[in-house]
Formats: C-alpha cells, sequence, structure tokens
C-alpha cells in the first residue's frame, strides 16, 4: 500500500469518523437514552442533548446540483443528537437517528500534552462504538440498519507567528487555494475565508475543504486559521463499503492537505517519512 505523508507535529485538533445510514421508523428518543444507559459511566461519564445534524448525501450529476430555498419536515416529535464524552473530555460518540460519529478531541493547549489523533487510533474505537450502537438496536427491535454515507472529517488549528503572521501571508501559506489572494495595488488584504468541493474521482464522494480565520478556544485568545477538511460519499451495493470510504477519506484529506499547503509549512510541522 502507499504510505501516506505524516508530520511529527501537525496543526489537526480534531478527526471524526462518522457513518450514515437511513431513519428509522421505529427508533424514538427514549432509544437514545436507553443507549447511553448501557455504557460504562466511569469511561463515558458526560451527556449532553443537541439539535440533529442535517443527513447529508453526496450526489452527482443533475442530482448534485442544489435548489435554492428550505425543505420544510414534518416529525412526529422534535429529534435530539446526545453528545456523550469520556472522563478525560478527549473522546465524544455522537448519535441519532440516523447518524453516528465519534469525534477524537486534541483541545490541549500545551506542547508536552499535545497527541495527535491518528486514524489508527481513532479507527478501531469508532469500530467499537459502531458495533455496540448495532447490537443495542438489534436488541430493541428497531433496524434494519441499512448504511448509505460515509464521512472523516480532520479539523487543523495553525495560529498565528507560526506558519503566518498576516493575511498577506496566507497565498504562500495555500498556494492551491489562494494563490490569487495577495496584494491589490490599492488595498491590502485583511481577510478571508472559503469553501471548495472536489470530487473523489470517480465518483466514489467528495472533498469539502472550508478555510476561516478565528480564535483559538481557551484562554489563549491568538488569532488562528481553521481548516476543515472533511470527505464523504455513499454507501450503495456493489460500491464502496464503510471501511473502504473511510479508508478512502482519510487517504483523500491527508494527501490533500500535504498538497494545499507550502512546504515551508511541511517543515514547520516537521513532514516525516509514515503512514499519516
Amino acid at each position: 500500500m502507499e504510505r501516506l505523508p505524516k508530520f511529527r507535529n501537525p496543526p489537526v485538533v480534531e478527526t471524526v469518523l462518522g457513518v450514515q445510514f437511513k431513519p428509522l421508523p421505529r427508533f424514538g428518543n427514549w432509544h437514545l437514552g436507553a443507549f447511553y444507559a448501557g455504557l460504562d459511566r466511569e469511561v463515558w461519564p458526560e451527556v449532553t442533548e443537541a439539535p440533529p445534524l442535517r443527513l447529508q448525501h453526496e450526489t452527482f450529476g443533475e442530482q448534485a446540483i442544489v435548489e435554492p430555498g428550505f425543505r420544510l419536515e414534518m416529525v412526529p416529535q422534535a429529534p435530539l443528537r446526545l453528545k456523550i464524552r469520556d472522563r478525560d473530555g478527549v473522546r465524544m460518540i455522537q448519535v441519532q437517528n440516523g447518524r453516528l460519529h465519534y469525534n477524537w478531541l486534541n483541545w490541549l493547549t500545551t506542547e508536552q500534552e499535545r497527541q495527535y489523533p491518528t486514524y489508527p487510533k481513532v479507527r478501531p474505537e469508532f469500530d467499537e462504538a459502531w458495533l455496540r450502537f448495532r447490537e443495542f438496536l438489534d436488541h430493541e427491535r428497531v433496524g434494519p440498519v441499512i448504511t448509505d454515507q460515509w464521512e472523516v472529517t480532520y479539523l487543523n488549528h495553525i495560529p498565528k507567528e507560526t506558519v503566518w503572521n498576516t493575511a498577506e501571508d496566507w497565498s504562500f501559506l495555500f498556494p492551491q487555494l489562494l494563490g490569487a489572494a495577495d496584494k491589490l495595488q490599492a488595498a491590502t488584504l485583511e481577510n478571508a475565508s472559503g469553501d471548495w468541493r472536489f470530487e473523489i474521482e470517480p465518483r466514489r464522494g467528495r472533498l469539502h475543504v472550508e478555510l476561516r480565520q478565528g480564535l483559538k478556544p481557551g484562554g489563549d485568545r491568538r488569532e488562528i486559521l481553521v481548516l476543515k477538511l472533511t470527505a464523504r460519499g455513499p454507501i450503495e451495493e456493489g460500491g464502496l463499503s464503510l471501511d473502504d470510504g473511510l479508508n478512502l477519506g482519510r487517504e483523500t484529506i491527508v494527501k490533500s492537505f500535504k498538497e494545499i499547503t507550502s512546504e515551508k509549512a511541511h517543515e514547520y510541522w516537521e513532514l516525516i517519512d509514515g503512514d499519516g
């Protein structure tokens, strides 16, 4: 297998692996509470409620055109999403009717405490959470579960005074994305943001790239660039499986991150030989 780029000190602060399945008609909000009740409270002591994530479907051709406006859906009850955190606050299971996501969080601020949330570390934990949830659904007899989408997200925080100092540096940091966004004769670039979509050919999925400016969470309110890369695609009979899709998503993100960032940044993050 092809070896993927690897950094000794990458700017990634969160890795998310997710699976989407067709909503279950007999699944109610109380099932979420019952699922949490079956987890080890010593390991997963914290749970909060949140609005559900919108279901996503990566389509191609004419179906890929997004029509303007909004869609009103009538549901028998207000759906919920549970966010279940571990005792160290670095792992989170997000579950709702139609989705399960597993987050590995790396929000610690000191360099000594930083841990790179690598895919080989996160993937087995996602598999365990997904298996546990499917076993719960089988026990409650609210299946069958039909998966239809895989998803991988890497969230990066790039602080000011590391590989950039002013907005004018961004075009050098992301030459593939912002090569033309340098300096006008009549004005100086002060802020920028963008969204890009790339097809994972041939129609196996999409890579979504989002770039925003923000402030670092916590006590250190330093300016940061927030670079979010999300790869997702369909799970179809005769097409990619969930396992294949997650592996493809990870490979696409790791390769694309290296491709859209500068060699100077690679030196700062210490690009080394390895398997991403």
